[in-house]
């Protein structure tokens, strides 16, 4: 995954052949967490997801921050 937001995501390295717009999908995350989705596009090595569900804010901020290689991550009070 290389971008992510509230409401879906952006994959590289993916077979874009293998997705239809509209194909519901899983997007599992390292820690097991997973949301569900659908693909809005997909081409040249790239698929967008739509999640079933946006996230809230704090979700969201919680998954970048886990995302961060340790050195990089802030510690939260």
């Amino acid at each position: 995954m290389i971008e992510l937001s509230v409401e879906g995501c952006r994959i590289s390295n993916a077979d874009s052949n293998a997705y239809t717009v509209e194909q519901e999908v899983t997007v599992e995350l390292d820690g097991g967490e997973k949301l569900p989705g659908f693909v809005r596009w997909a081409h040249d090595g790239f698929v967008g997801v739509r999640f079933a569900s946006a996230l809230r804010h704090v979700e969201l901020a919680n998954l970048l921050e886990v995302s961060r290689p340790p050195e990089y991550r802030v510690a939260v009070a």
